[in-house]
Order: structure tokens, then C-alpha cells, then sequence
């Protein structure tokens, strides 16, 4: 009982560490092009796409509203989704090596991003829990990475889901708050 409350005791400090280092940087809320930023991101991930020859979908609805957020930490939620994608193929034969990202307006003002592959899933056992802190379905997973997804997403006023696909794979969706304005920009 001593060593599972002491377990306890430091996974609330590490939870506790990594809330506090998302708030040390305040938070620049402004109009974002989405459409911009998944490229940006694809740009950075360009090599690791090509190395492990992945074949990415980018499905981006046209005039596709901005969203309202952060942009460097809607940059991290969308490279860490990209990456527990590419992990989740790592292993598929290469025929079988697809991420698509996709984004489209929703009718409750808001934007819905998608990033999906055809890896092994998610194992139902976790599915319902993956989001939560050191739930990971990776070997050597820390189980952090969704979890600050959800956070990051959550301090934007969204919301960020997890489910599998029925031709195998998983999809891990968000939705952030469209700015009808910032379309003109």
C-alpha cells in the first residue's frame, strides 16, 4: 500500500509539473489559420514521411474558417497526433502505411480536425481511456502525450476524442471554435 501511494503521490507531481509548464507560457489567443498550420506541421514532419514511406491524405475542406487559439500549442497537438500515427503504422506492411489529415467546419461554428491511419487500433480495453494521464497503448509510452492533447484543446474551449476505424486503425479528433471574421484575412 506504502509504494502505490508513493507511485500516486509522484504521478499527481509529474501531472502537476507538466499543467504548470503549459501555464508558464500564457497563452496567445488569436485568429489561426488552420489550413497554414497542418501544413507547416506536415513540412516538419516531411522527412519521417518519406523515410518510413507514408503515404499522408490531407483532406481540408475549402474555405475552411480560422480558428481561434494558440498557434504553437495547436502546433503541438497536431504533431503529437501525427506522431502516435506514424508509431501506430510502424509496424503495417508498407501498402498499409496511411495518415490522413483532415478538417472540416462543423454547423456549431466550430472546426473538427481528424487525423486518422490504418495502424493497429487501439485496444478496446484502453480505448474509453487513452485520453487519461500515463494511459498509453504504446510498449514504452509514457501516456502523456493525449493526455496534454486533451488539456491543450480543452484550455481552447474544445473538445478531443479518440476511436477506432472499422478498416482498422484509429482516428483521434478535436474541434476548436471557428472566428468567421479571420476568414477575410
Amino acid at each position: 500500500m506504502k509504494d502505490i501511494q508513493q507511485d500516486e503521490q509522484r504521478a499527481v507531481s509529474v501531472i502537476d509539473r507538466m499543467r504548470s509548464l503549459l501555464k508558464k507560457r500564457e497563452l496567445q489567443i488569436e485568429p489561426v489559420a488552420l489550413d497554414r498550420l497542418v501544413h507547416l506541421v506536415i513540412g516538419l514532419l516531411k522527412s519521417d514521411l518519406q523515410c518510413h514511406r507514408v503515404h499522408l491524405a490531407v483532406e481540408l475542406e475549402s474555405g475552411l474558417p480560422w480558428v481561434r487559439g494558440d498557434a504553437i500549442h495547436l502546433q503541438q497537438v497536431m504533431l503529437n497526433l501525427l506522431f502516435n500515427a506514424l508509431d501506430a503504422i510502424r509496424d503495417v506492411p508498407s501498402e498499409r502505411r496511411w495518415v490522413a489529415v483532415r478538417a472540416k467546419r462543423l454547423e456549431s461554428n466550430r472546426v473538427e480536425v481528424a487525423v486518422c491511419d490504418r495502424g493497429t487500433g487501439i485496444p478496446e480495453e484502453r480505448l474509453q481511456r487513452v485520453l487519461e494521464p500515463f494511459v498509453s497503448t504504446k510498449a514504452n509510452g509514457m501516456g502523456m502525450g493525449l493526455a496534454i492533447c486533451r488539456s491543450i484543446v480543452e484550455t481552447h474551449g474544445g473538445r478531443l476524442w479518440a476511436e477506432n476505424n472499422p478498416e482498422g486503425g484509429a482516428t483521434v479528433r478535436f474541434t476548436l471554435l471557428a472566428v468567421q471574421e479571420a476568414t477575410q484575412k
